[in-house]
């Protein structure tokens, strides 16, 4: 029996990411991306917001792994 504790939170996610994935802008984009690739471009038309605001929050997913997180659920 393992009783060590575990650096994955509730959702088997980074605890970074899952706090990443709790913003509900960064939830939607994970969710698109889940169900298939997009591009930054595309996500901002996608969910109506300025290609600016698109690419910040695509690169707090990437650099948290959440992007790679999302392609695997699609590979699945």
């Amino acid at each position: 029996m393992e009783t060590g504790t575990s650096d994955e939170g509730r959702t088997g996610f980074d605890p970074r990411l899952e706090a990443a994935l709790a913003h509900q802008l960064r939830s939607r984009m994970f969710a698109e991306l889940s169900e298939r690739a997009l591009d930054q471009s595309e996500l901002a038309d996608l969910l109506g917001i300025p290609g600016w605001e698109a690419s910040y929050h695509y690169q707090v997913l990437e650099r948290l792994g959440g992007i790679r997180a999302a392609e695997q659920t699609r590979a699945d």
